[in-house]
């Protein structure tokens, strides 16, 4: 697979429109749910996808993606410690690494922005800021979600992706033989996420070392939108390595 985020971004950019909502109103912590999309200072951009209780899977332009749970406290503070990870073979950080541990912390307008910073120190030890500019909520996080919604039929590069009524996915890619099956799951049927879940089999070539990985993370339908498309980043490990995919689909 090679990664089309400069396609999924453009499409994201033009869902985005503005809303509004209390900050820690009513004395309570506000909920994160949501798409979120930032643009950094070196010109990297960040899509986020948080589900109401705070689970989040975040990819970015360079195919990057990390996985954790968002805290709210004091209303609108928000934090998070995970993991980043590169894309399978041969993208790594600028120090030859693969992994880093990223802290987040910043301030959460429910519904409209998100203030963070996330800084992260690779496994050599290379100290980098991934973000520092607010994220943007993208609306279509609003649209409901349903195994009904979801089920069909996707192109994804050269072979098609099967999602049955059940939830059920299967596909068999062209070059690597690589043999997909999975589940995606509803996370709250009133809104526009879903969890996925994805194993490898059958690969060959280099494509081999994925057999047997089981990767995961949460996706989205960009619905109001034709044609559909289905975008899930998914993490998972190789060979003892976490590790990010990237599934981008357009219905058939």
């Amino acid at each position: 697979m090679r990664v089309r985020l400069l396609f999924v971004v453009s499409l994201v950019v033009g869902t985005l429109l503005s809303a509004c909502d209390d900050v820690g109103g009513g004395g309570g912590n506000v909920t994160p749910g949501g798409i979120w999309l930032s643009i950094t200072s070196d010109g990297d951009a960040i899509t986020a996808h948080v589900t109401e209780t705070g689970r989040f899977h975040l990819f970015t332009l360079r195919g990057n993606q990390g996985t954790g749970v968002l805290s709210v406290s004091n209303g609108n503070d928000v934090s998070a410690n995970f993991q980043l990870v590169t894309p399978l073979f041969g993208f790594s950080f600028e120090d030859g690494t693969t992994q880093a541990d990223c802290t987040l912390s910043g301030k959460l307008k429910k519904r409209a922005t998100m203030s963070v910073t996330v800084d992260c120190t690779t496994t050599a030890g290379l100290q980098f800021q991934l973000a520092a500019i607010p994220s943007q909520y993208v609306p279509i996080y609003e649209f409901s979600s349903s195994l009904a919604t979801i089920a069909g039929m996707y192109s994804h590069y050269q072979s098609v992706i099967d999602i049955a009524a059940d939830g059920t996915i299967f596909a068999q890619e062209a070059f690597t033989n690589c043999v997909i099956n999975g589940q995606v799951n509803i996370i709250d049927p009133a809104f526009n996420v879903y969890d996925f879940q994805i194993s490898y089999s059958s690969c060959t070539g280099p494509d081999a070392d994925l057999n047997g990985a089981i990767f995961v993370g949460i996706g989205y339908l960009n619905e109001p939108f034709s044609p559909i498309d289905l975008v899930a980043p998914v993490t998972g490990e190789v060979d003892g390595v976490l590790v990010a995919r990237l599934i981008i689909a357009r219905v058939l």
